[in-house]
C-alpha cells in the first residue's frame, strides 16, 4: 500500500484545471477603464511641438485644483459630474487663460457585482483665450492619451 503515489498525467490536468476555475473569483471591478478626468495636451502654436508649461489651475468658481510643475507637458483635470460644463483658469507667472468645456455626465454599470462608474462623454471646447484648441478624444477612458490639446 502506497500513500505518496507519484501523480499520473490525468490527476495533474485535473489539478491544473481546477486552480484555474478557482481564481476565477478575481474581482471584474478593475477592468473599468472609465476615469473621472480629461487629459489635456499643451502645445507650442507655430512649431506644433508639445510645450512644457508651468499653471495654477483653478476652476472659475475659486476652487483651486493644483499647481503644475514647470515642466508639465499634460494635465488630467477633473469634470463636475453636477454639472455640464465647466470653466478653468490657468494662471501662471506671464499670463492667464480661460477654457471652458462642456461634457454629458453619466453612470455606467461595467459588470453587476461592480459599483456604477462615472462617465463622460461629448467633450467640447466652449470657450477659449489660448491660441487654439482641438478635441481628441470625446470619452474619458484609459484608452485615450489626449482629450483636448490646447496650443498657445
Amino acid at each position: 500500500m502506497y500513500f505518496c503515489e507519484p501523480m499520473n498525467r490525468s490527476g495533474l490536468i485535473i489539478l491544473i484545471l481546477g486552480i484555474l476555475v478557482g481564481c476565477q473569483d478575481i474581482d471584474n471591478c478593475t477592468s473599468d477603464s472609465n476615469t473621472e478626468f480629461m487629459v489635456v495636451r499643451f502645445f507650442d502654436t507655430e512649431s506644433k511641438a508639445a510645450k512644457k508649461v508651468g499653471f495654477r489651475v483653478a476652476t472659475d468658481e475659486g476652487a483651486g485644483l493644483f499647481p503644475l510643475s514647470t515642466d508639465s507637458l499634460a494635465i488630467g483635470l477633473p469634470l463636475d459630474p453636477m454639472n455640464t460644463s465647466l470653466v478653468f483658469v490657468f494662471d501662471s507667472d506671464t499670463n492667464d487663460y480661460e477654457l471652458e468645456v462642456s461634457y454629458d455626465p453619466s453612470f455606467q454599470i461595467f459588470d453587476p457585482d461592480c459599483p456604477p462608474s462615472l462617465f463622460f462623454s461629448g467633450l467640447d471646447t466652449l470657450r477659449s483665450s489660448f491660441d487654439s484648441t482641438a478635441i481628441r478624444g470625446t470619452v474619458t477612458n484609459r484608452q485615450l492619451t489626449t482629450n483636448l490639446e490646447v496650443y498657445f
